[in-house]
């Protein structure tokens, strides 16, 4: 009969069946009809359609000779990168494993992975990775597929707890560390913007914006609240040149930080 089966590293070969004679009998394999005649023979990689003859030999019977054919397929082998993620933390998110599914190696066969995927900043990308064949492991005795899982990076929280970062304090009755109290002299005054930049820079790096609005009134006896219109929001705090009490929203944004909204006076 003849016979098929995916690459196993052990090999295959043909099924002969004898019904007759019920006495002894020898069975000879070759891989041409004029020989060389084997016990045994087999074929281990993969291959199509490969013939292999028989003969059988019996006292008091002619030679009985005819082929079967051996097919070995390519072993299944699914290779996977390890996915991960992590909140950012300014370094890089690596995940050096790869999973094994299919049929997979056959014993004492494999690979050997190097990894390549890497992402620090928040997104999503691809753990890519390569491989070489161990020795003894041939290519071509396997289809080998190779997927990639995610390596994603979340966006963090500004540190601090959601108190303001930087050094200084709130005074008493005050809102945040940027309040700015002057005595009326005619020119416009705003919050601490320079304080605020760089004790975010300090905190976060140089990869922000920081926007302002004029708080929105909480009601009667309830706070400001931040505006919900994003066309309240301008690139420059705004000035007060009269004698007030007012809230001065400010909303710093960062790729790889979570907006941080705080109120100032």
């Amino acid at each position: 009969n003849d016979v098929s089966g995916e690459y196993n590293g052990s090999g295959y070969s043909i099924q002969v069946k004898v019904t007759a004679p019920s006495k002894g009998f020898t069975i000879q394999y070759a891989e041409s009809i004029d020989g060389p005649w084997l016990n045994s023979l087999s074929y281990k990689n993969v291959c199509s359609a490969k013939l292999i003859y028989y003969k059988v030999t019996a006292e008091g019977y002619s030679d009985t000779v005819g082929s079967a054919k051996v097919t070995i397929t390519k072993r299944p082998v699914t290779l996977t990168s390890g996915s991960a993620s992590k909140v950012y933390d300014g370094t890089a998110l690596t995940k050096n494993s790869v999973s094994v599914s299919g049929s997979g190696w056959v014993s004492g066969q494999g690979a050997t992975y190097t990894y390549t995927g890497s992402q620090t900043d928040v997104g999503t990308s691809a753990n890519t990775f390569s491989y070489t064949l161990n020795s003894g492991t041939t290519s071509g005795n396997y289809a080998i597929t190779m997927k990639t899982g995610p390596l994603t990076v979340t966006k963090a929280t500004i540190p601090g707890d959601g108190a303001e970062p930087g050094a200084g304090t709130v005074l008493e009755g005050g809102l945040s560390k940027f309040d700015a109290t002057f005595v009326y002299d005619g020119e416009g005054h705003t919050i601490k913007t320079n304080e605020l930049v760089a004790a975010f820079r300090a905190t976060i790096g140089n990869d922000f914006t920081v926007s302002y609005a004029v708080g929105e009134s909480g009601g009667q006896g309830l706070p400001a609240l931040p505006p919900t219109d994003a066309g309240a929001w301008m690139p420059v705090a705004p000035d007060f040149t009269n004698v007030c009490v007012t809230s001065v929203w400010y909303k710093v944004t960062s790729a790889n930080y979570r907006d941080f909204v705080h109120e100032a006076r």
